[in-house]
């Protein structure tokens, strides 16, 4: 299939085109000081679990809970199961995010 994963970020024109801090850009920094390595390793997990999630409905396939056995098969072809899908998430579509 011809499918392709992808994230979009659209930034305001404001964000764009001011030089001047965004409302809140002190706060976030701030934030993300306080965060771990293994912190953001998660977020970019959750984020690739949900872009694929996506990527999965648009595709009209069905989510390996919504199966009776537990098994389906991926947009890119693959079988996975409910136990081994988090793992083919995170091995082969981690680089999209």
């Amino acid at each position: 299939m011809g499918l392709e994963l992808r994230l979009s970020y659209t930034r305001t024109t404001s964000q764009r085109h001011s030089g001047e801090p965004q409302p809140g850009a002190c706060r976030l920094r701030e934030y993300q000081s306080g965060c771990t390595n293994a912190d953001f390793d998660a977020h970019r997990r959750q984020r690739a679990a949900t872009a694929w999630k996506y990527a999965m409905w648009g595709a009209g396939c069905r989510m390996p809970t919504q199966a009776v056995d537990g098994r389906t098969h991926c947009f890119c072809g693959e079988p996975i199961d409910v136990k081994s899908s988090s793992d083919h998430i995170y091995a082969c579509y981690m680089e999209l995010v």
